[in-house]
């Protein structure tokens, strides 16, 4: 009977090192707050860097989770806007939609047609993931 209670904790204890890396090294979870606090959205920046752990990683590891993060959500971004612009035959929202299309790196240029665009989401979280790009590589290396 211990046997498999041990057995059973140790499953439990794999499949938390798998879902939740940060908690098998929890110097890892102490980098990635010390850059999520830093950011407007402490639960997404969270979420996104524990999703994206291969591991227990080091400050040079959570850059890059940042940094591939930032282009990820940027190549998905432009092809969205690709994608909008050619399901509208508004000339208003065309330009809108272009300014974003040419500027990705300047998001703040980045304008969407409407407060209800599903553009709006991909610019707040482009907005902060590279706030997360530029925390990390100010905060880390320090």
């Amino acid at each position: 009977m211990a046997f498999s209670y041990s057995s059973q904790l140790q499953t439990l204890f794999l499949i938390l090192l798998v879902v939740h890396p940060a908690l098998g090294n929890p110097e890892t979870q102490q980098w990635i707050d010390r850059i999520c606090y830093q950011n407007e959205d402490y639960g997404f920046c969270n979420k996104t860097s524990n999703e994206n752990l291969k591991g227990p990683a080091d400050d040079v590891g959570l850059v890059l989770i940042a940094n591939n993060q930032v282009l990820r959500n940027t190549s998905r971004t432009y092809q969205f806007i690709v994608e909008l612009q050619a399901s509208t035959d508004d000339p208003v929202t065309k330009t809108a939609l272009e300014a974003c299309r040419i500027a990705p790196r300047g998001e703040a240029s980045c304008r969407p047609p409407t407060p209800d665009s599903p553009l709006v989401k991909r610019k707040r979280e482009l907005r902060i993931l590279i706030a997360m790009a530029a925390v990390a590589g100010h905060v880390l290396p320090t």
